[in-house]
């Protein structure tokens, strides 16, 4: 496969969008020494039937990135690729012990979403609950600022 000479970050399709997203590995120094991780995500317009043909595309993708030295041999691979339903008999595979395909329908991504998001939303509310109330710092922000008091001095 010859190496591609453009990476961009984001290429949107007719049929589909692709994207890649890393992560840096670190060293034991704490600087970063390369790639710990790239994800690459091909989105499928919307009604899109996922086939081996569209987790074979992302998984070149990958194989390209490790073939042409654009990663490190332990950078971690994953293809996501995202459709509407997938085919019968189509599902995730592994090329080697660095490079996984996933297929994965829209619903399963929004429901992981909405869980998280509700999960950090209840943390947050907890958090707000259960915070210490300081009454000097209560006190303080009741207090009118300067321009609050100017502001009423001129409507007078």
């Amino acid at each position: 496969m010859a190496a591609t000479r453009k990476r961009p970050d984001i290429v949107a399709l007719p049929e589909s969008s692709i994207g890649l997203y890393s992560s840096n590995s670190y060293g034991q120094d704490g600087e970063v020494d390369g790639v710990s991780k790239v994800l690459i995500v091909e989105l499928k317009r919307g009604g899109f039937r996922l086939t081996q043909h569209e987790l074979d595309q992302a998984r070149d993708y990958g194989i390209e990135l490790q073939t042409t030295s654009a990663v490190q041999p332990t950078t971690r691979v994953e293809c996501w690729v995202l459709g509407a339903e997938v085919a019968q008999g189509v599902q995730q595979n592994k090329v080697g012990e660095m490079l996984v395909v996933k297929p994965t329908v829209y619903d399963t991504i929004l429901a992981r979403a909405h869980a998280r998001i509700f999960n950090l939303q209840r943390r947050i509310e907890d958090s707000i609950r259960d915070r210490a109330v300081d009454p000097e710092v209560e006190e303080v922000l009741l207090t009118k600022t300067i321009e609050d008091i100017s502001d009423e001095a001129r409507q007078s």
